[in-house]
């Protein structure tokens, strides 16, 4: 059935992504990386403008499945909010 087929190629995308050399990475390490993102605000002359840093939260958990379970479940990624907003 086409659900069946839909189940298979979602596996098949699974298993592709556990093959990237970046996934292989230990758990710790990716998200050392994606904290790095974070830690970028305390540093205003090296940091990419806000609106850069927070939109790419959407993209990093749209990568893979497991970026995204690192992201959701890691508590050090969510011990600050950052809000911007523009006067107009």
């Amino acid at each position: 059935t086409m659900q069946e087929l839909k189940n298979v190629l979602r596996r098949l995308d699974s298993v592709r992504n556990e093959l990237v050399p970046i996934n292989r990475l230990p758990a710790e390490l990716l998200v050392a990386i994606f904290e790095c993102l974070t830690d970028m605000h305390h540093r205003p002359a090296e940091a990419l403008p806000l609106e850069r840093i927070g939109s790419s939260w959407p993209v990093i958990q749209s990568v893979c499945r497991l970026w995204r379970h690192l992201v959701v479940h890691s508590p050090t990624l969510w011990t600050q909010i950052f809000v911007s907003y523009s006067r107009g």
